[in-house]
């Protein structure tokens, strides 16, 4: 043992013999029929030893071996092949879809290997669009399918956990006997068409921004890697089938990744269709659908596109976080704060405050994601006075957005364009849905007065509203201006394409009850809950 100057003991230290380097290099190279330059795969080695000897002889570990031989030269002829075959007519829309693997069954070697393979195939064959970096994504899966997937594993839980809870509260079976596909095909071709008349009169509701300086840039490099590690690995993919382990793991690709994402948010690279095109599933809403309506669609986007848009929506969140531009009812999308519940405790207090003596009225909008008008939305973007690259591509996004919808295993509708609407699937699509909310909030609280509280701090907070997302609470403590709220609510909503729900709405003033459901009997004197993300009305 060696005692070093700060008292810790170490290993004797091995020094490398005279030509070790160019010696181990070589037969490296030589063994696994590498194309790589020799000087750096010394260099890689003195890194590597380097990095060992300084965090002691624990992580020797570290140092990855390709043990099994035979295996990477079958990856690397099956990768090589699969490769030269598909970019001769590259297409990235598949109906094909990868296996999802626990934790215990995915063959790490193998995506080791991958790795290794890919950093060798890039050196002649440079990516240079989004296309090409998704068929390596889509290859790298395939080869791995063939070498790990085993079909007897028991994995429902970790791979399928939204399926395992349904199965499990599911205590009768769903009985859709009463729908066929021609019923949902008239009722949901309907959907995110055009409005006939086009929106007026929104502009009194909003005013022209100046932009803000210096201006947000895209995430840089490290940023961008702390967006891949917090994706899940097997969320469901969109039409590239492109599942976020493989990118998360293949880490040879990230540079590329990052410079082609980069590319296409700053408009330097095109934005391929096949990024914007996601698949909808018809999920029923109850056990026994009579209609077409009684259908839950739910969107997947392609995963890489969900990283772009992810990136975007980081730089547009620092964006409105300097600017201010949503105002401080609006919980839905404030990070590290839960809104639901922030605005439950809220309204409980300032009910108590007032001893349940206010009038409210709950909106619920019919619909509210998928009603947007995008005359509408692209007014609401435009004045807000974002940088430039980020106004482009959200504006370059929305008209790009396409699904195809799919009723078990069968694709009913297939190239739907979203006229109307905001596609949801991705983290950008509630905050532009918020973004197109604000400026009813700010009239609200420009024209029409708080209901005050105190603070246990001594301090006075007051609010005439409460809003998370498209749940919108009014609160007033005189019924003529309740009234007056909720027809300045309902003529904004109507002004942007959205549609007041009567029926799931409610109100304890008899002035509003052309727009919400009254309460029957007495005034309330205590709060009530929707089961709607918990929301006390």
């Amino acid at each position: 043992m060696v005692t070093t100057r700060d008292g810790k003991r170490r290993g004797r230290q091995i020094r490398m013999p005279n030509k070790g380097y160019p010696l181990v290099a070589a037969n490296f190279i030589k063994k696994f029929s590498l194309r790589v330059n020799e000087n750096d795969v010394i260099r890689d080695l003195k890194r590597i030893r380097a990095h060992c000897v300084k965090h002691g002889p624990q992580l020797t570990g570290e140092i990855g071996s390709i043990r099994d031989v035979s295996l990477y030269e079958r990856l690397k002829k099956e990768f090589n092949g699969l490769m030269t075959s598909r970019m001769e007519n590259p297409t990235v829309l598949r109906d094909k879809r990868n296996q999802r693997y626990t934790e215990h069954s995915i063959n790490k070697e193998a995506v080791s290997m991958l790795n290794v393979i890919m950093k060798e195939y890039l050196i002649d064959h440079p990516v240079n669009d989004m296309t090409h970096l998704a068929i390596i994504y889509q290859t790298a899966q395939d080869c791995h399918d063939i070498v790990a997937y085993k079909p007897y594993v028991n994995r429902m839980f970790e791979l399928f956990t939204g399926r395992f809870f349904r199965n499990l509260e599911q205590k009768h079976q769903v009985d859709e006997s009463k729908i066929n596909s021609g019923m949902l095909i008239d009722y949901w071709s309907q959907m995110w068409t055009k409005a006939t008349e086009p929106p007026t009169g929104v502009e009194r509701y909003t005013t022209e921004l100046t932009s803000y300086a210096p201006m947000v840039g895209f995430p840089d490099r490290g940023e961008f890697e702390t967006i891949i590690k917090h994706t899940d690995n097997w969320k469901s993919p969109g039409a590239d089938g492109i599942f976020n382990y493989y990118i998360k793991w293949l880490t040879e690709l990230h540079d590329i990744l990052h410079r082609q994402t980069m590319k296409v948010a700053l408009g330097e690279a095109p934005l391929e269709e096949w990024m914007c095109r996601g698949i909808t599933y018809l999920f029923p809403k109850n056990d026994t659908p009579t209609s077409a309506s009684q259908y839950r669609p739910i969107t997947c986007m392609s995963n890489l596109y969900k990283i772009t848009t992810k990136c975007v929506t980081e730089a547009l969140q620092r964006e409105i976080k300097i600017r201010g531009l949503l105002t401080e009812n609006q919980m839905g999308t404030m990070r590290k704060v839960q809104g639901a519940k922030e605005h439950a405790l809220a309204n409980i207090a300032i009910n108590a405050a007032h001893n349940c003596r206010l009038y409210s009225t709950w909106i619920d909008i019919t619909k509210a994601f998928d009603s947007v008008d995008h005359v509408v939305l692209e007014h609401v973007i435009r004045r807000l006075k974002l940088p430039n690259w980020m106004t482009n591509f959200i504006l370059d996004t929305i008209k790009r957005w396409t699904i195809d919808i799919r009723w078990h295993k069968e694709c009913i509708i297939e190239g739907k364009k979203i006229e109307r609407g905001i596609l949801q699937g991705d983290s950008l699509s509630p905050l532009l849905f918020v973004l197109c909310m604000d400026p009813l909030s700010r009239r609200l609280r420009q024209l029409y007065p708080s209901v005050q509280i105190r603070t246990s701090d001594s301090r006075e907070f007051g609010t005439n509203h409460l809003l998370y997302i498209d749940d919108l609470k009014l609160l007033a403590k005189d019924e003529d201006v309740m009234q007056k709220m909720t027809k300045e609510t309902e003529e904004y909503l109507t002004h942007i394409g959205l549609i007041i729900n009567r029926d799931k709405s409610a109100t304890n003033s008899s002035r509003c009850a052309d727009t919400a459901r009254l309460l029957e009997g007495p005034r309330p004197t205590n709060t009530w809950v929707s089961r709607k993300r918990g929301t006390h009305r």
